[in-house]
């Protein structure tokens, strides 16, 4: 049997592409496709925000620590730079995926 996204229209027979969501207003469940779903974080999202703050923290309080010629800014610039990098990494990636899109209009 086909179901049908509630958000989009789309209709499959395969069960995997779905998901179901209990609707808060009224109990109910409705269907969406796995383009409409929306994305549950885990621990692996929350440690890259992490790790973005991280950087954003130790990235100008060690630029002022040289500024002020206090060499612990070299450590904290590096270790700035290393929490920041994966966000980056991520950034790159994610690009890869729109630019695709938009080529191949998955």
């Amino acid at each position: 049997m086909n179901q049908r996204c509630s958000a989009c229209g789309y209709e499959s027979a395969t069960d995997s592409f779905f998901r179901i969501e209990k609707d808060g207003a009224t109990g109910g469940r409705r269907v969406f496709c796995m383009c409409c779903s929306g994305y549950n974080r885990g621990p692996v999202e929350t440690a890259a925000r992490a790790r973005t703050a991280l950087a954003l923290v130790l990235l100008p309080l060690g630029l002022v620590l040289l500024l002020n010629n206090m060499p612990i800014g070299v450590g904290f610039v590096a270790g700035g730079a290393y929490a920041g990098m994966h966000p980056v990494t991520i950034a790159i990636h994610e690009v890869g995926h729109w630019d695709a899109d938009r080529r191949y209009h998955c």
